[in-house]
Order: structure tokens, then C-alpha cells, then sequence
């Protein structure tokens, strides 16, 4: 799991595995869309013969712009929660360490009923179910 998401999605988010975008200083507030506020999962699988990784990325936004992500392996591990902070800007959605005095890309995301896509900056997409 990406560093960046270490903040907020532990190594998430978020599943956010990979993103390697720099971060950037956006002089914008940003939105926080009510419709995102809520607790979401993305289930990775991972297999090859009789071996398989089952990791369920946690991701938690809250209405106040706060966040928690945290990470369960099939086998009971797994990564420790890590709080930060989230918004939006346009179709963009942003994760900063608490404060929020840097921000980072998480990627485009499109929502559909309890369903978000999350189409990280490598390219990788993710669908997170509300829970």
C-alpha cells in the first residue's frame, strides 16, 4: 500500500497501492461531497495456484473532512489505522496527513449509489462498496 495513503489510507486508500503522485500544495478549498461521508471497502485478491492474499482496504471519510483507512489480511493481519485528512476538488479526490498542510492525489473517482470507483494516478482502478 502507498505511503500517501499511509495518512489516510494506510496504505490504502486508500488500497491505494502504487500511487506514486506527488503532492501539491492546492490553493483551493476543495469540497467534501455529503454523498462520500461514510465507511468503505475494497477487497483485493491476489492468487496464483494453490496461494491466494485476500486484503480488505478499509477507508472511513467523515462529513468534518477526517479520515481513517486501515488494512486486514485473510489471516488476521494487517495494517494499524492512520488518521488524516480528505476533499474533492472537481472529480478529484485529495488525502493529507492530519492538518492537512500537503495533500495528496488519490485519484478520479466516480460514485454510483454505494459504490465508488476509484481510478488511482498508475492507472489501477479500484471499486470500494459503501458499508
Amino acid at each position: 500500500m502507498n505511503r500517501m495513503l499511509a495518512y489516510v489510507v494506510c496504505a490504502l486508500l486508500v488500497g491505494v497501492a502504487g500511487c506514486g503522485e506527488s503532492s501539491t500544495n492546492s490553493s483551493g478549498a476543495g469540497s467534501r461531497p455529503a454523498d462520500m461521508a461514510g465507511h468503505w471497502r475494497f477487497t483485493d485478491v491476489l492468487g496464483s495456484g494453490d496461494f491466494s492474499i485476500v486484503t480488505d482496504i478499509n477507508l472511513v471519510l467523515e462529513a468534518d473532512g477526517t479520515c481513517r483507512t486501515w488494512t486486514k489480511t485473510g489471516d488476521g493481519s494487517g495494517d494499524p489505522e492512520s488518521t488524516g485528512v480528505w476533499k474533492t476538488e472537481g472529480d478529484r479526490l485529495l488525502l493529507g496527513p492530519p492538518g492537512g498542510e500537503s495533500w495528496q492525489d488519490a485519484g478520479r473517482f466516480t460514485m454510483d449509489g454505494d459504490r465508488m470507483r476509484l481510478i488511482l494516478p498508475n492507472g489501477t482502478i479500484q471499486v470500494f462498496q459503501r458499508q
